[in-house]
């Protein structure tokens, strides 16, 4: 097998050496969260969470441990303003 263009080789080589790993953004941390129950009334859902990105969205999923024929699951949209810090709240 003859390399009929070295150049073009050699140029190959270059851009595979320019390759560099990605490095995976840290985690989300949620700390602070709890829930303030006003039985029957209300439940409050809150927490705090950061991130090194931006936090568009949250969703709030919640549900009970008891013995029964289905598994049931609710989700709530919390407002909040976009952030890479944010203490949310629902009720």
């Amino acid at each position: 097998m003859r390399i009929r263009n070295p150049l073009l080789i050699l140029v190959l080589l270059l851009q595979l050496s320019l390759v560099r790993p990605v490095l995976a953004q840290a985690g989300i941390q949620i700390t602070n969260d709890r829930v303030a129950i006003a039985f029957p009334d209300t439940a409050t859902f809150s927490a705090e969470i950061q991130s090194g990105s931006v936090i568009r969205t949250i969703v709030l999923e919640y549900g009970v441990d008891q013995l029964t024929c289905g598994h049931v699951v609710a989700e709530a949209f919390p407002d909040f303003a976009p952030s890479g810090d944010v203490q949310v709240s629902w009720t």
